[in-house]
């Protein structure tokens, strides 16, 4: 979502899903939100897209796309998908993974030197680490 305007939504589905109800549930959430923080709506009218975007040939690399267009977002400094062109496809997948599993192995949440930031993270952390502590003792 791009909430700058011209406000924008993108559904990206490497699966090529036709859930017509994903725009409808970003905008209840972005309504939601708005209001739960006192905020002002904003009555400008949201652009849809889904636009093209490189498919899984399976049922199984969903999150590792996810991370691929994340990632080319980022890198390609884009604000939507429809202006990024992506260069991975199923192919590169599973070297995206193992990146992945590089990443989380050198800089797991659980390292004490790494902070993360309030919220539900941090939680997990927490929880965790306490319900280490009570079997412990």
């Amino acid at each position: 979502m791009k909430m700058t305007e011209p406000r924008a939504m993108e559904y990206l589905d490497s699966l090529g899903g036709s859930d017509c109800s994903a725009f409808d549930n970003m905008e209840r959430w972005v309504a939601d939100e708005t209001n739960d923080k006192g905020g002002e709506e904003v009555n400008t009218p949201w652009t849809k897209d889904r636009p093209d975007i490189p498919s899984q040939l399976n049922g199984h690399d969903c999150g590792v796309f996810m991370l691929a267009y994340m990632e080319a977002l980022r890198d390609s400094g884009c604000s939507l998908a429809a202006e990024c062109s992506f260069d991975f496809d199923q192919s590169d997948i599973e070297e995206k993974r193992k990146k992945a599993k590089s990443m989380i192995m050198r800089h797991g949440i659980d390292r004490k030197d790494v902070q993360t930031e309030p919220g539900l993270v941090g939680e997990a952390v927490k929880s965790r680490k306490s319900r280490r502590k009570n079997a412990a003792e």
